[in-house]
């Protein structure tokens, strides 16, 4: 009976002590990946030599023919589409003072981005963005009785560099800085319609959830807080100044990863 124990104990026992190395288990979170899986392939591959153990994933998979799991990112190129639910807060302020000033808090608009980035690595990552925020548009009467109205309109686009850091079960949070393009016009009853492009550095904060789909593919979260001036617009002789423009963002999207 000692007889069959003992050798029971032996043969769990050699795969074991293969496997590990620096008492560490192939199982350990502090062991990369790369060296996970040339220590599991150990004892089939006499080939394998530990001068290897610091070779890039991708390389590790295609010496053994292996499939990546689908969280591992062979290619460190990926491509985004996401659309947007905005809530815009701003303050129209104006030159003449009989028009007193007037506040927008958290108007919706549906809006899209694109992105383009580019994985460092397990943790860091970089993209470009081009953005739609959306268009915004109110129009006022001067009184219930005058069919005078003016309709005033707030469109903006955007494009900026993000850097994200990736913490763990998919979450992560970064920062981005880039240029906002905000087109304000009104359109008067009795007035030619005026318009003006204005050009504003913007800045943004961001908190996400990744969840992988497969290999290639990622289904993303994210809220994201931007902060940009609006610029201002002469109507008739006055000047409307719309100042500091919050935008609360909420978007869905994927990534495919080439």
């Amino acid at each position: 009976m000692n007889k069959y124990l003992s050798g029971f104990a032996v043969l769990c026992i050699l795969p074991m002590s293969a496997f590990a190395e620096g008492n560490l288990s192939t199982f350990d979170d502090r062991v990369p990946l790369s060296e996970k899986l040339l220590r599991e392939y150990k004892t089939e591959n006499p080939n394998v030599s530990y001068n290897k153990k610091e070779a890039p994933v991708n390389v590790v998979i295609k010496e053994y023919k292996m499939e990546a799991p689908k969280n591992v990112r062979v290619s460190k190129w990926y491509m985004g589409l996401n659309g947007d639910l905005s809530f815009l807060t701003w303050k129209n302020k104006y030159s003449d003072g009989a028009f007193p000033a007037d506040k927008f808090n958290f108007k919706p608009l549906l809006g899209a981005d694109l992105v383009i980035g580019y994985r460092f690595d397990k943790k860091w990552r970089f993209d470009g963005e081009f953005g739609y925020i959306g268009k915004f548009s109110e129009t006022e009467t001067e009184n219930y009785l005058s069919p005078e109205k003016t309709e005033f309109s707030l469109e903006t686009y955007y494009i900026d560099a993000n850097a994200y850091y990736d913490l763990k079960y998919g979450l992560y949070v970064g920062a981005g800085l880039g240029l906002a393009i905000v087109n304000l016009s009104s359109d008067h009853t009795y007035y030619s319609e005026v318009s003006k492009t204005n050009l504003s550095p913007m800045g943004a904060a961001m908190f996400g959830w990744t969840y992988v789909l497969d290999e290639k593919v990622d289904f993303d979260v994210r809220y994201r807080l931007a902060l940009f001036d609006g610029g201002d617009l002469n109507i008739g002789g006055v000047n409307v100044d719309a100042g500091l423009v919050m935008n609360n963002s909420l978007s869905v999207g994927v990534k495919y990863h080439f």
